[in-house]
């Protein structure tokens, strides 16, 4: 089996430490880890919500996001919706690329944000101020 290299500087640091990359990245934007408790909405054709799931999106990138969700998702449709600053509700729409469960029974499931673009990059402003807002909270005794 031929071994191909991401061309990038993530692949620059694994060839110097000695680390085979085994797959292409096909990926055209570059994902950001960050931690945002989500709740997913699986919904039919006519935009009838099926099932309601919790997850976390792990990470996101320009055009999409990757979520861990508690359960498997129901419909190619997803409602994400989560309680950004100020209480102030955001969601949008969203296709799913692909699911799978996790080796803890949990399942990782990425989408593709749908939208006009100022809408996407609306709710990824907000999903990524949320992050570093949350991360920067110190807690006092």
């Amino acid at each position: 089996m031929a071994h191909h290299v991401i061309k990038d500087q993530r692949s620059s640091e694994a060839n110097r430490i000695g680390v085979k990359q085994t797959e292409v990245e096909k990926r055209k934007y570059t994902r950001v880890s960050v931690f945002v408790p989500i709740s997913c909405v699986s919904l039919d054709n006519d935009s009838i919500p099926l099932d309601q799931n919790m997850g976390v999106i792990k990470d996101v990138s320009q055009t999409g996001v990757g979520i861990e969700a508690t359960q498997d998702v129901r419909s190619e449709i997803l409602n994400l919706t989560f309680i950004g600053l100020n209480n102030e509700t955001v969601e949008l729409k969203s296709r799913v690329v692909f699911s799978r469960v996790t080796s803890v029974g949990t399942f990782k499931v990425g989408v593709r944000l749908l939208g006009k673009s100022v809408e996407i990059e609306n709710f990824l402003k907000k999903l990524v101020r949320y992050h570093h807002y949350m991360k920067n909270i110190k807690c006092v005794d």
